[in-house]
Protein backbone atom coordinates (compact mmCIF):
# COMPACT_ATOMS: atom_id res chain seq x y z
CA UNK A 1 0.00 0.00 0.00
CA UNK A 2 1.32 3.39 -0.98
CA UNK A 3 0.86 6.59 1.06
CA UNK A 4 1.08 10.14 -0.11
CA UNK A 5 3.70 12.49 1.36
CA UNK A 6 0.96 14.29 3.27
CA UNK A 7 -0.27 11.02 4.80
CA UNK A 8 3.25 9.97 5.82
CA UNK A 9 3.85 13.35 7.50
CA UNK A 10 0.60 13.00 9.41
CA UNK A 11 1.50 9.48 10.61
CA UNK A 12 4.93 10.65 11.74
CA UNK A 13 3.51 13.54 13.79
CA UNK A 14 0.98 11.15 15.31
CA UNK A 15 3.72 8.74 16.42
CA UNK A 16 5.77 11.57 17.97
CA UNK A 17 2.70 12.90 19.75
CA UNK A 18 1.85 9.45 21.06
CA UNK A 19 5.39 8.79 22.24
CA UNK A 20 5.52 12.13 24.02
CA UNK A 21 2.19 12.02 25.74
CA UNK A 22 1.57 8.29 26.20
CA UNK A 23 5.03 7.19 27.47
CA UNK A 24 5.10 7.12 31.28
CA UNK A 25 6.92 9.99 32.94
CA UNK A 26 10.18 9.38 34.77
CA UNK A 27 8.40 9.90 38.06
CA UNK A 28 5.82 7.28 37.08
CA UNK A 29 8.66 4.80 36.47
CA UNK A 30 9.44 4.91 40.20
CA UNK A 31 5.84 4.70 41.40
CA UNK A 32 6.02 1.01 42.22
CA UNK A 33 9.51 1.07 43.76
CA UNK A 34 9.34 0.61 47.55
CA UNK A 35 10.84 -1.31 50.44
CA UNK A 36 9.69 -4.60 48.92
CA UNK A 37 12.43 -4.12 46.30
CA UNK A 38 15.12 -3.98 48.99
CA UNK A 39 17.22 -6.93 50.13
CA UNK A 40 19.77 -6.88 52.94
CA UNK A 41 22.44 -9.45 53.71
CA UNK A 42 22.74 -10.81 56.28
CA UNK A 43 19.22 -10.20 57.54
CA UNK A 44 15.59 -10.32 56.51
CA UNK A 45 12.53 -8.16 55.89
CA UNK A 46 9.85 -8.36 58.53
CA UNK A 47 6.79 -10.26 57.38
CA UNK A 48 3.59 -8.53 58.49
CA UNK A 49 0.04 -8.11 57.27
CA UNK A 50 0.90 -4.71 55.82
CA UNK A 51 1.26 -4.52 52.04
CA UNK A 52 4.63 -2.81 52.40
CA UNK A 53 6.79 -3.43 55.44
CA UNK A 54 9.80 -1.16 55.57
CA UNK A 55 11.50 -2.76 58.58
CA UNK A 56 14.41 -5.17 58.30
CA UNK A 57 16.22 -7.13 61.02
CA UNK A 58 19.85 -8.20 61.25
CA UNK A 59 22.38 -9.41 63.83
CA UNK A 60 25.34 -7.97 61.90
CA UNK A 61 26.81 -4.50 62.33
CA UNK A 62 27.75 -4.34 58.61
CA UNK A 63 25.25 -5.30 55.92
CA UNK A 64 24.98 -5.25 52.13
CA UNK A 65 21.88 -3.38 50.88
CA UNK A 66 20.51 -4.02 47.39
CA UNK A 67 17.74 -2.28 45.43
CA UNK A 68 16.47 -4.71 42.78
CA UNK A 69 15.54 -4.12 39.14
CA UNK A 70 15.47 -0.32 38.96
CA UNK A 71 16.48 1.77 35.95
CA UNK A 72 18.19 4.84 37.34
CA UNK A 73 21.23 7.05 37.01
CA UNK A 74 22.00 7.22 40.71
CA UNK A 75 20.88 5.49 43.90
CA UNK A 76 21.98 6.53 47.38
CA UNK A 77 21.43 5.18 50.89
CA UNK A 78 21.66 8.00 53.41
CA UNK A 79 23.71 9.91 50.86
CA UNK A 80 26.14 7.05 50.20
CA UNK A 81 26.25 6.14 46.52
CA UNK A 82 25.38 2.60 45.54
CA UNK A 83 27.08 0.70 42.71
CA UNK A 84 25.10 -0.40 39.67
CA UNK A 85 25.05 -4.12 38.91
CA UNK A 86 22.89 -4.63 35.85
CA UNK A 87 19.53 -3.19 36.90
CA UNK A 88 20.33 -3.70 40.57
CA UNK A 89 21.99 -1.18 42.88
CA UNK A 90 24.13 -2.31 45.82
CA UNK A 91 26.11 -0.81 48.65
CA UNK A 92 28.44 -3.08 50.62
CA UNK A 93 29.43 -2.99 54.29
CA UNK A 94 26.90 -0.38 55.31
CA UNK A 95 27.64 0.46 58.96
CA UNK A 96 24.82 0.12 61.47
CA UNK A 97 24.50 1.20 65.08
CA UNK A 98 22.67 -0.97 67.65
CA UNK A 99 18.92 -0.48 67.51
CA UNK A 100 16.87 1.10 64.71
CA UNK A 101 18.75 2.63 61.78
CA UNK A 102 16.64 4.92 59.58
CA UNK A 103 17.94 4.81 56.00
CA UNK A 104 16.67 7.14 53.29
CA UNK A 105 16.74 5.56 49.83
CA UNK A 106 16.94 8.07 46.96
CA UNK A 107 16.58 7.18 43.26
CA UNK A 108 17.44 9.63 40.48
CA UNK A 109 16.96 9.52 36.70
CA UNK A 110 17.69 12.29 34.15
CA UNK A 111 15.77 12.62 30.87
CA UNK A 112 18.33 12.65 28.07
CA UNK A 113 16.00 14.75 25.85
CA UNK A 114 14.82 17.43 28.24
CA UNK A 115 17.65 17.31 30.80
CA UNK A 116 15.15 17.21 33.66
CA UNK A 117 15.85 14.98 36.66
CA UNK A 118 13.16 13.07 38.46
CA UNK A 119 13.71 11.42 41.85
CA UNK A 120 11.95 9.38 44.48
CA UNK A 121 12.72 8.84 48.14
CA UNK A 122 11.46 6.38 50.69
CA UNK A 123 12.69 5.27 54.11
CA UNK A 124 13.56 1.83 55.40
CA UNK A 125 14.39 0.84 58.98
CA UNK A 126 17.15 -1.69 59.64
CA UNK A 127 17.06 -2.96 63.21
CA UNK A 128 20.49 -4.13 64.29
CA UNK A 129 20.27 -6.50 67.26
CA UNK A 130 23.69 -6.53 68.94
CA UNK A 131 23.33 -9.94 70.54
CA UNK A 132 25.27 -13.18 70.36
CA UNK A 133 22.62 -15.01 68.38
CA UNK A 134 23.65 -17.93 66.15
CA UNK A 135 25.20 -16.56 62.98
CA UNK A 136 25.63 -13.03 64.35
CA UNK A 137 28.71 -11.15 63.19
CA UNK A 138 30.62 -8.03 64.08
CA UNK A 139 33.07 -6.51 61.59
CA UNK A 140 35.70 -3.81 62.00
CA UNK A 141 36.73 -2.35 58.65
CA UNK A 142 40.13 -1.11 59.80
CA UNK A 143 41.86 -2.48 62.91
CA UNK A 144 44.47 0.29 62.75
CA UNK A 145 41.77 2.72 63.87
CA UNK A 146 40.82 0.83 67.03
CA UNK A 147 42.57 -0.55 70.10
CA UNK A 148 39.71 -2.66 71.43
CA UNK A 149 36.82 -4.48 69.75
CA UNK A 150 33.68 -5.24 71.77
CA UNK A 151 30.97 -7.45 70.28
CA UNK A 152 27.63 -9.00 71.22
CA UNK A 153 26.89 -6.94 74.33
CA UNK A 154 30.37 -7.50 75.79
CA UNK A 155 30.36 -11.27 75.23
CA UNK A 156 33.62 -10.86 73.31
CA UNK A 157 36.29 -8.23 73.94
CA UNK A 158 39.41 -8.33 71.74
CA UNK A 159 42.08 -5.92 72.93
CA UNK A 160 44.59 -5.28 70.13
CA UNK A 161 46.61 -2.62 71.93
CA UNK A 162 48.13 0.45 70.36
CA UNK A 163 49.35 0.51 66.76
CA UNK A 164 48.49 -3.06 65.86
CA UNK A 165 48.09 -4.00 62.22
CA UNK A 166 47.25 -7.04 60.08
CA UNK A 167 50.18 -8.42 58.12
CA UNK A 168 50.30 -10.36 54.87
CA UNK A 169 53.47 -12.47 54.87
CA UNK A 170 55.40 -9.87 56.81
CA UNK A 171 54.01 -6.79 55.03
CA UNK A 172 51.05 -4.61 55.89
CA UNK A 173 47.99 -6.22 54.30
CA UNK A 174 45.76 -4.25 51.96
CA UNK A 175 42.69 -5.50 53.86
CA UNK A 176 42.68 -4.48 57.51
CA UNK A 177 39.20 -5.79 58.34
CA UNK A 178 38.53 -8.28 61.10
CA UNK A 179 35.32 -10.23 61.76
CA UNK A 180 33.96 -11.88 64.91
CA UNK A 181 31.14 -14.39 64.36
CA UNK A 182 28.98 -16.58 66.57
CA UNK A 183 29.48 -20.09 65.22
CA UNK A 184 25.97 -21.38 64.50
CA UNK A 185 26.65 -25.05 63.79
CA UNK A 186 26.65 -27.92 66.26
CA UNK A 187 29.86 -28.40 68.23
CA UNK A 188 30.40 -31.93 69.45
CA UNK A 189 31.77 -32.98 72.82
CA UNK A 190 35.56 -32.74 73.05
CA UNK A 191 36.77 -35.16 75.72
CA UNK A 192 37.39 -34.25 78.52
CA UNK A 193 35.92 -30.76 77.97
CA UNK A 194 32.33 -29.54 77.91
CA UNK A 195 31.29 -26.12 76.57
CA UNK A 196 30.70 -23.26 79.01
CA UNK A 197 30.14 -20.54 76.40
CA UNK A 198 29.27 -20.03 72.77
CA UNK A 199 31.92 -20.74 70.17
CA UNK A 200 33.22 -17.65 68.40
CA UNK A 201 35.16 -17.39 65.16
CA UNK A 202 37.65 -14.55 64.70
CA UNK A 203 38.98 -14.10 61.17
CA UNK A 204 40.84 -11.72 58.89
CA UNK A 205 40.42 -11.41 55.12
CA UNK A 206 42.89 -14.19 54.31
CA UNK A 207 43.98 -17.45 55.95
CA UNK A 208 47.65 -16.44 56.01
CA UNK A 209 47.16 -13.02 57.61
CA UNK A 210 48.61 -12.35 61.07
CA UNK A 211 48.66 -9.51 63.55
CA UNK A 212 51.77 -7.46 64.14
CA UNK A 213 51.72 -8.27 67.86
CA UNK A 214 49.78 -10.25 70.43
CA UNK A 215 46.62 -8.95 72.07
CA UNK A 216 44.23 -10.30 74.70
CA UNK A 217 40.83 -11.93 74.32
CA UNK A 218 38.10 -11.86 76.99
CA UNK A 219 35.04 -14.13 76.73
CA UNK A 220 31.94 -14.37 78.90
CA UNK A 221 31.12 -17.81 80.26
CA UNK A 222 27.72 -19.17 81.28
CA UNK A 223 28.85 -21.43 84.13
CA UNK A 224 27.92 -20.82 87.75
CA UNK A 225 30.43 -20.97 90.61
CA UNK A 226 29.88 -23.84 93.01
CA UNK A 227 32.79 -23.84 95.41
CA UNK A 228 35.90 -24.04 93.26
CA UNK A 229 34.04 -24.99 90.07
CA UNK A 230 35.23 -22.04 87.98
CA UNK A 231 38.89 -22.78 88.72
CA UNK A 232 38.78 -25.47 86.04
CA UNK A 233 37.43 -23.15 83.35
CA UNK A 234 39.68 -22.72 80.35
CA UNK A 235 39.65 -21.37 76.79
CA UNK A 236 40.23 -23.74 73.88
CA UNK A 237 41.52 -22.36 70.59
CA UNK A 238 40.63 -24.34 67.48
CA UNK A 239 43.33 -22.94 65.26
CA UNK A 240 42.16 -24.32 61.90
CA UNK A 241 41.36 -20.90 60.41
CA UNK A 242 38.99 -21.85 57.62
CA UNK A 243 37.80 -25.28 58.65
CA UNK A 244 35.29 -26.98 60.88
CA UNK A 245 36.20 -26.80 64.58
CA UNK A 246 34.88 -30.34 64.98
CA UNK A 247 37.73 -31.51 62.75
CA UNK A 248 40.36 -29.15 64.07
CA UNK A 249 43.22 -29.65 66.47
CA UNK A 250 43.01 -27.37 69.46
CA UNK A 251 45.26 -25.64 71.97
CA UNK A 252 44.38 -25.23 75.63
CA UNK A 253 45.05 -21.58 76.49
CA UNK A 254 44.07 -21.61 80.18
CA UNK A 255 42.92 -18.16 81.19
CA UNK A 256 42.44 -15.69 84.02
CA UNK A 257 38.92 -15.97 85.46
CA UNK A 258 37.00 -12.93 86.71
CA UNK A 259 34.13 -14.36 88.74
CA UNK A 260 32.56 -10.93 89.35
CA UNK A 261 32.04 -10.32 85.61
CA UNK A 262 31.90 -14.03 84.63
CA UNK A 263 34.68 -13.61 82.10
CA UNK A 264 37.95 -15.35 81.28
CA UNK A 265 40.92 -13.66 79.60
CA UNK A 266 43.67 -15.26 77.51
CA UNK A 267 46.43 -14.03 75.21
CA UNK A 268 45.44 -13.60 71.56
CA UNK A 269 48.47 -14.60 69.52
CA UNK A 270 49.70 -12.91 66.36
CA UNK A 271 48.55 -15.98 64.41
CA UNK A 272 45.53 -16.47 66.66
CA UNK A 273 42.73 -16.36 64.10
CA UNK A 274 40.33 -19.27 64.47
CA UNK A 275 37.61 -20.52 66.85
CA UNK A 276 37.46 -19.78 70.59
CA UNK A 277 35.23 -21.05 73.39
CA UNK A 278 35.15 -21.43 77.15
CA UNK A 279 35.18 -25.02 78.42
CA UNK A 280 35.22 -26.94 81.70
CA UNK A 281 36.66 -30.37 82.50
CA UNK A 282 34.48 -33.40 83.13
CA UNK A 283 36.86 -35.97 84.62
CA UNK A 284 39.32 -36.68 87.43
CA UNK A 285 42.13 -39.13 88.19
CA UNK A 286 42.34 -42.20 90.40
CA UNK A 287 45.56 -41.42 92.22
CA UNK A 288 44.21 -38.15 93.60
CA UNK A 289 41.81 -40.14 95.79
CA UNK A 290 43.22 -43.64 96.12
CA UNK A 291 46.47 -45.27 97.14
CA UNK A 292 48.57 -45.48 100.25
CA UNK A 293 48.46 -41.72 100.81
CA UNK A 294 45.30 -39.66 100.41
CA UNK A 295 45.93 -36.71 98.08
CA UNK A 296 42.49 -35.11 98.21
CA UNK A 297 44.18 -31.92 99.37
CA UNK A 298 45.90 -31.65 95.99
CA UNK A 299 42.72 -31.98 93.88
CA UNK A 300 42.15 -28.22 93.58
CA UNK A 301 45.72 -27.62 92.43
CA UNK A 302 46.04 -30.52 90.01
CA UNK A 303 42.63 -30.30 88.36
CA UNK A 304 42.91 -26.54 87.85
CA UNK A 305 46.33 -26.85 86.20
CA UNK A 306 45.17 -29.83 84.15
CA UNK A 307 42.04 -28.01 82.95
CA UNK A 308 44.12 -25.05 81.80
CA UNK A 309 46.70 -27.20 80.00
CA UNK A 310 49.52 -26.23 82.36
CA UNK A 311 50.09 -29.73 83.75
CA UNK A 312 49.34 -33.03 82.04
CA UNK A 313 49.07 -36.66 83.20
CA UNK A 314 52.11 -38.87 82.70
CA UNK A 315 49.96 -41.61 81.20
CA UNK A 316 46.39 -40.46 80.66
CA UNK A 317 45.28 -43.84 79.32
CA UNK A 318 45.85 -45.36 82.78
CA UNK A 319 43.27 -43.17 84.48
CA UNK A 320 45.93 -41.86 86.87
CA UNK A 321 47.71 -38.55 86.84
CA UNK A 322 51.13 -39.94 87.72
CA UNK A 323 51.54 -38.76 91.30
CA UNK A 324 53.25 -41.94 92.52
CA UNK A 325 55.88 -44.29 91.15
CA UNK A 326 55.39 -48.01 90.54
CA UNK A 327 56.27 -48.81 94.16
CA UNK A 328 53.92 -46.23 95.67
CA UNK A 329 56.43 -43.50 96.51
CA UNK A 330 55.89 -39.88 95.51
CA UNK A 331 56.68 -39.19 91.83
CA UNK A 332 59.40 -36.52 91.40
CA UNK A 333 59.00 -33.84 88.77
CA UNK A 334 61.57 -33.27 86.04
CA UNK A 335 63.32 -30.02 85.30
CA UNK A 336 61.71 -29.94 81.87
CA UNK A 337 58.18 -30.40 83.17
CA UNK A 338 58.51 -27.73 85.87
CA UNK A 339 60.03 -25.31 83.34
CA UNK A 340 57.14 -26.05 80.95
CA UNK A 341 54.55 -25.49 83.71
CA UNK A 342 56.07 -22.17 84.76
CA UNK A 343 56.32 -20.90 81.18
CA UNK A 344 52.67 -21.79 80.56
CA UNK A 345 51.54 -20.26 83.85
CA UNK A 346 53.34 -17.02 82.98
CA UNK A 347 51.97 -17.14 79.39
CA UNK A 348 55.49 -16.69 78.04
CA UNK A 349 55.50 -16.35 74.23
CA UNK A 350 56.63 -19.41 72.31
CA UNK A 351 57.47 -19.88 68.67
CA UNK A 352 55.10 -22.79 68.13
CA UNK A 353 52.26 -24.54 69.92
CA UNK A 354 51.85 -28.29 70.20
CA UNK A 355 48.18 -29.19 69.98
CA UNK A 356 45.95 -31.50 71.98
CA UNK A 357 43.65 -33.47 69.74
CA UNK A 358 40.58 -35.67 69.86
CA UNK A 359 39.67 -35.74 66.25
CA UNK A 360 38.44 -37.61 63.20
CA UNK A 361 41.74 -36.81 61.52
CA UNK A 362 43.50 -39.01 64.06
CA UNK A 363 41.10 -41.94 64.01
CA UNK A 364 39.13 -40.65 67.00
CA UNK A 365 42.05 -41.44 69.29
CA UNK A 366 43.41 -39.32 72.10
CA UNK A 367 46.73 -37.67 71.38
CA UNK A 368 48.09 -36.22 74.61
CA UNK A 369 50.65 -33.49 74.96
CA UNK A 370 54.03 -34.37 76.32
CA UNK A 371 54.73 -33.13 79.81
CA UNK A 372 57.95 -31.58 78.58
CA UNK A 373 57.54 -29.10 75.75
CA UNK A 374 60.87 -27.92 74.36
CA UNK A 375 59.33 -24.67 73.12
CA UNK A 376 58.22 -23.79 76.64
CA UNK A 377 61.51 -24.91 78.19
CA UNK A 378 63.28 -22.63 75.73
CA UNK A 379 60.90 -19.80 76.65
CA UNK A 380 61.63 -20.33 80.36
CA UNK A 381 65.37 -20.21 79.66
CA UNK A 382 65.01 -17.16 77.41
CA UNK A 383 63.30 -15.25 80.22
CA UNK A 384 65.93 -16.14 82.81
CA UNK A 385 64.05 -18.68 84.91
CA UNK A 386 66.79 -21.28 84.48
CA UNK A 387 69.92 -19.13 84.84
CA UNK A 388 72.58 -20.92 86.87
CA UNK A 389 70.80 -24.28 86.69
CA UNK A 390 72.46 -26.93 84.58
CA UNK A 391 69.15 -27.80 82.97
CA UNK A 392 68.57 -31.31 81.76
CA UNK A 393 64.89 -31.73 80.90
CA UNK A 394 64.68 -35.39 82.00
CA UNK A 395 66.58 -34.87 85.25
CA UNK A 396 64.61 -34.40 88.44
CA UNK A 397 64.33 -31.01 90.10
CA UNK A 398 65.61 -30.73 93.65
CA UNK A 399 64.01 -28.39 96.14
CA UNK A 400 66.63 -25.65 96.03
CA UNK A 401 66.47 -25.57 92.22
CA UNK A 402 62.68 -25.35 92.42
CA UNK A 403 63.02 -22.45 94.88
CA UNK A 404 65.19 -20.57 92.39
CA UNK A 405 62.75 -21.13 89.54
CA UNK A 406 59.61 -20.14 91.47
CA UNK A 407 61.24 -17.10 93.09
CA UNK A 408 62.18 -15.81 89.64
CA UNK A 409 58.78 -16.64 88.17
CA UNK A 410 57.05 -14.79 91.02
CA UNK A 411 59.56 -11.93 90.84
CA UNK A 412 60.20 -12.17 94.60
CA UNK A 413 62.39 -9.71 96.45
CA UNK A 414 65.83 -11.16 97.32
CA UNK A 415 68.41 -10.35 99.97
CA UNK A 416 71.60 -9.64 98.05
CA UNK A 417 74.02 -9.40 100.98
CA UNK A 418 75.63 -12.88 101.40
CA UNK A 419 76.38 -12.46 105.11
CA UNK A 420 72.85 -11.31 105.91
CA UNK A 421 71.13 -14.11 104.06
CA UNK A 422 73.53 -16.73 105.46
CA UNK A 423 72.76 -15.56 108.99
CA UNK A 424 69.00 -15.63 108.30
CA UNK A 425 69.12 -19.06 106.67
CA UNK A 426 71.18 -20.52 109.55
CA UNK A 427 68.66 -19.32 112.11
CA UNK A 428 65.73 -20.65 110.10
CA UNK A 429 67.00 -23.99 108.70
CA UNK A 430 69.08 -26.53 110.61
CA UNK A 431 70.43 -27.80 107.29
CA UNK A 432 71.24 -24.33 105.90
CA UNK A 433 74.86 -25.32 105.32
CA UNK A 434 73.70 -27.86 102.70
CA UNK A 435 71.94 -25.19 100.62
CA UNK A 436 74.09 -23.92 97.76
CA UNK A 437 75.29 -20.45 98.85
CA UNK A 438 74.07 -18.61 95.75
CA UNK A 439 70.67 -20.27 96.07
CA UNK A 440 70.08 -19.24 99.69
CA UNK A 441 68.41 -15.90 98.82
CA UNK A 442 65.97 -17.73 96.50
CA UNK A 443 65.24 -20.47 99.06
CA UNK A 444 64.46 -17.92 101.77
CA UNK A 445 62.31 -15.80 99.42
CA UNK A 446 60.30 -18.81 98.20
CA UNK A 447 59.85 -20.08 101.77
CA UNK A 448 58.81 -16.66 103.11
CA UNK A 449 56.26 -16.24 100.27
CA UNK A 450 54.86 -19.71 101.10
CA UNK A 451 55.57 -21.20 97.70
CA UNK A 452 57.63 -24.02 99.19
CA UNK A 453 57.24 -25.48 102.66
CA UNK A 454 59.62 -27.13 105.12
CA UNK A 455 59.42 -29.75 107.85
CA UNK A 456 59.50 -28.70 111.51
CA UNK A 457 62.84 -29.74 112.99
CA UNK A 458 62.69 -32.19 115.90
CA UNK A 459 63.25 -30.61 119.29
CA UNK A 460 63.41 -27.16 117.69
CA UNK A 461 60.77 -24.53 118.40
CA UNK A 462 61.39 -22.13 115.52
CA UNK A 463 63.66 -24.03 113.11
CA UNK A 464 62.96 -26.20 110.11
CA UNK A 465 64.51 -28.80 107.81
CA UNK A 466 64.58 -27.62 104.20
CA UNK A 467 66.14 -30.69 102.50
CA UNK A 468 67.58 -28.74 99.53
CA UNK A 469 68.84 -31.78 97.63
CA UNK A 470 65.61 -33.76 97.94
CA UNK A 471 63.54 -34.04 94.79
CA UNK A 472 60.39 -31.94 94.42
CA UNK A 473 57.30 -34.09 93.84
CA UNK A 474 54.72 -33.51 91.13
CA UNK A 475 52.09 -32.86 93.79
CA UNK A 476 54.28 -30.20 95.43
CA UNK A 477 55.00 -28.66 92.03
CA UNK A 478 51.25 -28.44 91.33
CA UNK A 479 50.67 -26.56 94.59
CA UNK A 480 53.58 -24.24 93.85
CA UNK A 481 52.45 -23.29 90.34
CA UNK A 482 48.81 -22.98 91.42
CA UNK A 483 49.83 -20.44 94.07
CA UNK A 484 51.85 -18.58 91.44
CA UNK A 485 48.75 -18.27 89.26
CA UNK A 486 46.59 -17.28 92.21
CA UNK A 487 48.99 -14.53 93.28
CA UNK A 488 49.33 -13.18 89.75
CA UNK A 489 45.57 -12.92 89.39
CA UNK A 490 44.93 -11.27 92.76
Amino acid sequence: MLFSRKTLLTLTLLLVFTAFFVQPSLAAMFDNVDANDIDISPGYQRDTDDEVENEFVTTANLVDIELDNVTADKVTFNGQAAKEKGHDWEIENFVLKPGNNEIRVRIEKTDDTTGTTESKEFVIIIKYIDAGAPGASYVVNDVTEVTEITAFEDEVVLNLGEKNVILDRGRVAEEQNLEIEVYDSEVRYRHPYVQASKLYRITAEDDDYKLLKDGTLTLKYDAESFGHGVETLTVLWFKDYSGDPNRSVFQNLGGKVDTANKTITVPFREDGFGFYGVYNVTSSFNDIYYGGQNRNWSNTYIMSLYAKGIMNPLNAQSGSFGLTTWNGTEQPITQGELATMLAKALALPVSEFNEYNYDYNYGNNNRYLNNIDDNYVAAAARHGLLDGINISPLSYVNREQAAVMIARAANLKLYNDPETIERIASKLFIDADTISPWMQPYVYAAYRAKYISSIKAANEKYRYVFQPKQYLTRTQAAEMVYKLLENRES
